[in-house]
């Protein structure tokens, strides 16, 4: 579903028990592990005890950088080649947005500078959402896809209605 000019929403992008097998793995596999950053969106307000996050990297710099990459490789490339003209990746990272007791939104930012296409895949369905700098808000549905020009400004949120918002975004060529 065309959303705008540059936002599209792709809903059950993966198949259903490819889409539970990855999110189980997300959830409850204890070997996967976030690094903790203590400010979103290069803010330097740390001050502020939400605005945390944390980060699987599972691709980096063009080049695996986890054991847990292959299984991203497995669902997800060769379908973004065919639907969503993928040749390479150039950052793919688990995103955990934690709970807080009233929505917050985070600073708006832009992944990169140089031209490039972005997407953003919800593991939950939660209250946060992703907004764009032209108010257009996309709610976190599971299993959906969003592709977008991560080259304007947007910016994400914490999630009241569950214990964290979780997605996957990928930046690539």
């Amino acid at each position: 579903m065309l959303v705008s000019e540059h936002i599209t929403i792709i809903d059950k992008f993966l198949s259903y028990p490819d889409f539970v097998n990855l999110r189980d793995l997300i959830y409850y596999k204890e070997d996967f592990l976030y690094h903790i950053h203590r400010s979103v969106a290069y803010d330097n307000d740390v001050k502020q005890n939400w605005n945390w996050y944390g980060t699987h990297m599972f691709y980096q710099d063009m080049k695996p950088n986890s054991k847990f990459f292959s299984i991203i490789d497995e669902l997800f490339t060769e379908k973004m080649n065919e639907k969503l003209g993928l040749h390479t990746y150039y950052r793919v990272k688990g995103n955990f947005y934690p709970w807080t007791e009233t929505l917050k939104e985070h600073p708006w930012h832009t992944d990169y500078t140089f031209p490039h296409k972005g997407a953003l895949f919800s593991l939950n369905t939660c209250d946060g959402y992703t907004e764009f700098e032209d108010g257009t808000k996309v709610e976190s549905v599971e299993n959906r896809m969003l592709l977008f020009n991560p080259c304007i400004k947007h910016r994400s949120t914490t999630t009241t209605n569950d214990k964290g918002r979780y997605n996957i975004n990928f930046n690539y060529f």
